[in-house]
């Protein structure tokens, strides 16, 4: 999943989200690598986050 960040206006894009499976940070970084956006250098920073789906397609995940 991912999509752009919004400034307060709701218009103006100040970044972009990317919520993807991967295996360690090294793949979730591989897969940043090969996007469009990273390769014509949009991105002037990428921070890479842990992220744990505690609901998923409705439903309360296991803990």
């Amino acid at each position: 999943m991912s999509g752009p960040l919004l400034a307060e206006d709701g218009v103006a894009r100040t970044g972009q989200l990317y919520i993807v499976e991967a295996e360690d940070e090294h793949d979730a970084r591989r897969f940043i690598d090969e996007d469009p956006f990273t390769v014509a250098g949009v991105f002037a920073s990428i921070t890479v986050h842990r992220f744990w789906a505690k609901f998923l397609n409705g439903a309360r995940e296991a803990v």
